[in-house]
């Protein structure tokens, strides 16, 4: 555990804005996109599986809707490097 802690210290750090707040909202957004993107595919592969269509249906409503699509267009947008055309 201790060798764990070792490992992320300099992550939780920036977390916790030792290095600046701009480091900081960076570190935090791009770990959002890290987590979000595999568990909603992860969730998208369980809902498909299952044998009941209510759940499709209520996951493509959640998906269909605007704070959803505010939240990843938020951490899309943000984490995204693209360079200029």
């Amino acid at each position: 555990m201790e060798q764990l802690l070792t490992f992320l210290q300099p992550l939780l750090e920036v977390y916790g804005g030792s290095q600046g707040w701009l480091l900081q909202a960076i570190t935090i957004v791009g770990s959002l996109r890290l987590m979000v993107k595999p568990i909603r595919d992860a969730i998208h592969v369980y809902v498909n599986i299952t044998p009941s269509k209510k759940d499709n249906e209520k996951f493509e409503e959640i998906e269909k809707s605007k704070i959803y699509k505010s939240i990843m267009y938020f951490i899309d947008w943000f984490s995204s490097v693209r360079p200029k055309k």
